[in-house]
């Protein structure tokens, strides 16, 4: 029965064909042409006689997508309509605004900043964060690292935590600002010539002299990785924090038409000493605080320009491994007490805030919240019908101080002062500081990382 139902088979396809595939050996460009026109058939008799009507854009949609998950791709996609949009902005810096009391079709695109503004922590160390690497991100980072350059800046902490990457091009842009003319950046091996390349530094660094703190975390990714990989190869970054997630492939987008693009991965991408940081995704990943040693102590095989050994797979680990910052127990409690109600809470700190500011209680960046401050907000909160109990209040204490704080730097000293307030609160961004507070050289920082651990 399997044999004539083989022939059968055959028979149909060599009807639909022309059955001139039994004369000779299909090419494979050939077959792929048949392949898919028996499938556009089939496509075509379901939308023409199946007693079950179905729109024939979404039977295309549909098979598309399956043929898609065929595939042992974890990052390919079909992007279609809004997601194809999306994703376009998305690696073009833009997003949507939408004009008061106006029709959703009329919301402009407005650009979205790759980078947090420049904030001076101290007298020498600056501090930017790069969120994104979409068009222009590097021409951004580098307009706000000679911003701090020019108020006296001699360190900078780039904070790439959370950067979910994007552009390889920017990626590459990014690193080659730190980087030496012909420095290695990445390399990348795919089938095809086209996506097999040596990405190399094409001009001189912007600042030689800059003593570079690289933050990473279990959300920085793809292109976000490429930049920390290519400066711990080249030992010009002491890289601090927790390793990254992994990502060490590229996609490639195809457009289909206007609104329709499928993404594919069409490359690997390997760091300047060789390595591949790429690690396969379970549902079980996790990131262990000595994770950096286990990958070396099992068999490194790679080294970045001055002979320190590097782990390859899973991530970038850093120099320095530093656990997140996490609620305590009492914290979660105070939170948990709020419920819904958290809302409310930040408005209490907000006028909170303008109180202090106008009986002129703080009159410098690095006051201390009061005990008579905090009972400030445990009143409102009362007058306001939330009552979270005295005990849960006071145990909580330092989590509703650091809150207040931000708030009351915001309200009296701006932005900057609020985010330098709570940068300076960072259990990893006081462990960059440590390191570059207590070393004379670049070379002296990477030392210290990693002859110290959390």
């Amino acid at each position: 029965m399997k044999r004539l139902a083989t022939l059968g088979f055959v028979a149909v396809i060599s009807f639909l064909t022309g059955g001139w595939f039994l004369h000779r050996e299909p090419t494979e460009e050939e077959r792929l042409y048949e392949q898919a026109r028996v499938l556009g058939t089939v496509l075509s008799v379901i939308h023409d006689h199946s007693l079950e009507s179905a729109d024939q854009n979404e039977l295309f949609q549909n098979t598309a997508r399956n043929l898609v998950a065929q595939l042992k791709d974890p990052y390919a996609e079909l992007l279609v309509g809004d997601g194809y949009r999306q994703f376009s902005r998305q690696m073009s810096g833009t997003g949507e605004l939408d004009a008061p009391g106006a029709p959703a079709a009329s919301a402009a695109h407005v650009h979205i900043p790759a980078t947090s503004p420049g904030v001076m922590l101290n007298s020498t160390v600056g501090y930017v964060a790069l969120h994104s690497l979409s068009e222009g991100s590097s021409d951004e980072l580098q307009s706000a690292v000679w911003g701090l350059r020019k108020r006296g800046m001699r360190s900078l902490v780039l904070d790439l935590r959370n950067d979910p990457g994007g552009l390889i091009k920017q990626g590459v842009q990014v690193a080659e600002l730190f980087l030496p003319k012909g420095d290695t950046i990445v390399i990348t091996r795919g089938r095809t010539a086209e996506h097999s390349k040596v990405y190399v530094a094409a001009a001189g660094e912007k600042w030689p002299d800059l003593g570079l703190v690289v933050l990473v975390n279990d959300g920085t990714a793809s292109s976000a990785e490429l930049v920390a990989g290519a400066l711990q190869d080249h030992d010009r970054a002491a890289i601090v924090g927790l390793p990254t997630y992994g990502k060490g492939v590229l996609q490639t987008t195809y457009p289909l038409g206007a609104d329709m693009a499928i993404k594919l991965t069409t490359a690997r991408w390997f760091t300047p000493s060789g390595r591949s940081i790429n690690r396969a995704r379970t549902r079980a990943d996790s990131v262990l605080a000595d994770a950096r040693q286990a990958a070396l102590t099992h068999g490194a095989r790679f080294r970045t320009d001055s002979g320190r050994l590097l782990a390859d797979g899973k991530g970038i680990q850093p120099d320095r491994i530093i656990r997140r910052d996490a609620y305590t127990a009492d914290e979660r409690a105070f939170l948990d007490s709020l419920g819904s109600s958290y809302a409310a809470f930040r408005g209490v700190l907000a006028d909170c805030a303008t109180a202090i500011k106008q009986q002129g209680e703080v009159s410098s960046e690095d006051f201390v919240v009061t005990p008579a401050m905090r009972e400030r907000v445990r009143m409102e909160l009362e007058d306001r019908q939330l009552h979270l109990g005295d005990k849960v209040f006071a145990a909580a204490s330092s989590y509703v101080d650091r809150q207040l704080g931000y708030d009351v730097s915001r309200e009296v000293f701006g932005d900057a002062a609020a985010s330098r307030r709570r940068l300076l609160d960072d259990r990893q961004m006081q462990a960059a500081l440590e390191l570059i507070q207590h070393s004379a050289s670049e070379g002296d920082l990477i030392r210290l990382a990693e002859a110290t651990a959390d």
